[in-house]
């Protein structure tokens, strides 16, 4: 697992000075990123346990920072070996599916392989 960025680091030190916010409230705090955004990394940090979310209606979110969560940003990321890309070796045993000539009509070239 990769390491906690500085974005997620930032948007968790301004929600937990803030207190509950929606998306739209944080926003006025961090200016420098769209709705989609906010919603993106606000979205990754519930998904990672830093941050609480309760649906308020159709719509809306309350955020709210987990008690811990500055022990499991520290934790997070630790004690993993990173991924193992694959080899040119590891690609040589793999068959294609080889394309079939057309016959006919279909034959754009209008000739029989």
């Amino acid at each position: 697992m990769k390491a906690i960025g500085r974005v997620l680091r930032e948007i968790l030190v301004v929600l937990e000075e803030i207190g509950p916010a929606r998306n739209s409230e944080m926003r006025m705090c961090l200016s420098q990123h769209t709705s989609t955004g906010m919603c993106k990394y606000l979205g990754r940090c519930v998904m990672r346990g830093f941050v609480v979310c309760e649906r308020i209606n159709r719509r809306d979110k309350l955020y709210t920072v987990a008690p811990d969560w500055r022990r499991l940003v520290a934790a997070y990321g630790r004690g993993h070996e990173p991924a193992v890309p694959l080899m040119a070796h590891q690609f040589a045993g793999r068959k294609f599916k080889r394309s079939i000539p057309t016959f006919g009509a279909h034959n754009p070239w209008g000739t029989n392989v």
